[in-house]
């Protein structure tokens, strides 16, 4: 029986970053992706869902929280963020 949400990366941030992980989900019901963010040391944790786009996209998605590009805001991040979008 197949999983509803499958994970299907995980990155690990390195040197000022290392406290930051990102996990990258498959919602095979609707097919779209779903990113979960953490860091340890500061209160930025959020999950979003990204639709309409690549399996490439949410991994980069993903890669540029634990690399530093995005950077924490007060408030969640998703996908129609324009100040965000430009990093994908």
């Amino acid at each position: 029986m197949k999983k509803d949400i499958e994970l299907i990366h995980v990155f690990y941030g390195e040197n000022q970053y290392k406290d930051r992980r990102s996990f990258v989900f498959l919602d095979h019901k609707s097919r779209d992706y779903v990113i979960m963010c953490l860091s340890e040391s500061e209160s930025s944790n959020f999950i979003t869902r990204i639709s309409g786009h690549s399996e490439r996209y949410a991994e980069d998605a993903g890669e540029n929280w634990v690399l530093g590009v995005i950077k924490p805001v007060n408030s969640a991040w998703s996908e129609k963020t324009v100040e965000q979008d430009k990093y994908f």
